[in-house]
């Protein structure tokens, strides 16, 4: 029979005692959900890894501010969100973070024939002529 894992709240009270045992624990019971919610808030795996990394940096600079050691998980999971909404808030001040290039999009504006045909028949130019399928006007074929 495997031996009981502590309860959160017993692993909290011996890391805050210092047993970095204990605190390698609490990291390894939840560094999977914390890098799951990290990449699901940023999208992106290089910046999930950095965000990962602060709620399970050292027992010394969070687990003190924890009220509730009962309730870790929802704690954890709580910073991760906020740092998630922080670093969306960052972006927004970075304009160019998502942008296309102006070569690109000035090539694609000034031939419009560069679209494919369905980009064309979508909009209406090309002369592609769309036809309702079996009767049913939401349903609509491209005849190229």
């Amino acid at each position: 029979m495997l031996p009981l894992e502590p309860a959160d709240a017993e692993l909290v009270a011996q890391a805050r005692r210092g047993d970095r045992d204990a605190f390698g624990r609490i990291v390894a019971r939840y560094q999977a959900l914390i890098c799951a919610l990290a990449y699901n808030a940023t999208g992106s795996l290089a910046q999930s890894e950095d965000l990962a990394q602060n709620p399970l940096s050292s027992p010394g600079k969070q687990l003190p501010a924890l009220r509730e050691p009962e309730k870790l998980r929802s704690w954890l999971c709580g910073i991760v969100r906020n740092l998630g909404r922080q670093a969306h808030r960052d972006e927004k001040f970075e304009p160019v973070l998502r942008a296309e290039p102006l070569e690109t999009a000035a090539f694609s504006l000034a031939e419009p024939e560069a679209f494919n045909p369905l980009d064309q028949a979508i909009s209406g130019g090309g002369g592609y002529p769309l036809a309702p399928v079996g009767g049913d006007p939401r349903v609509l074929t491209v005849n190229l």
